[in-house]
């Protein structure tokens, strides 16, 4: 029993560390994007709510090759008729971009399982205000008391049920 239990932390290991490679060399390859389009500015001005309605208006889509190819793209084309290329980062970076123009702090966050790091990673923001935090997973929950409280909501998804490990850091937007 304490071989398995030693060959189970060791693979914990090696999963966290390899994740955590891989979203540091994302960061690297694939660089914060931001709206340049005009198109964005009515939309910030929207309710948390509003926009959480207009978001979820838009249709998934994912990244080439069933997600195999992962990456945020252009956010000017966000609302765009697309074949591809609208997934969970994408809607989580329209939520920090919504909340850094409304004053938030928001934070990107890359969460994943242990068993299954890659096929169930998954980007969502977190949002800061007054020290009421939210979790951005396409709608909004909250408001939370702690980062970690809002985070930890995504424990009522049944793949994060059990746990998930997280990677702090992937974009962090503060107001100056």
């Amino acid at each position: 029993m304490k071989m398995k239990d030693e060959f189970v932390n060791n693979t914990s290991i090696v999963v966290n560390s390899i994740f955590h490679e891989y979203v540091e060399n994302r960061n690297v390859h694939n660089p914060f994007i931001n709206t340049k389009n005009d198109e964005w500015l009515p939309r910030y001005r929207l309710s948390m709510q509003e926009f959480s309605t207009l978001l979820n208006l838009v249709i998934y889509k994912k990244d080439p090759l069933f997600g195999l190819i992962d990456y945020t793209s252009n956010m000017d084309k966000f609302f765009d008729n697309k074949k591809f290329g609208r997934d969970c980062d994408e809607y989580a970076r329209a939520w920090m971009l919504w909340g850094v123009h409304n004053g938030f702090n928001a934070q990107e966050m890359v969460v994943t399982t242990i068993d299954s790091a890659f096929s169930d990673a998954h980007v969502v923001t977190i949002l800061n205000k007054d020290n009421n935090y939210y979790l951005c997973n396409y709608t909004t929950s909250g408001p939370f008391q702690t980062f970690d409280d809002a985070l930890n909501d995504l424990k009522r998804w049944e793949r994060y049920a059990d746990g998930f490990i997280s990677a702090y850091g992937i974009y962090q937007e503060r107001l100056v």
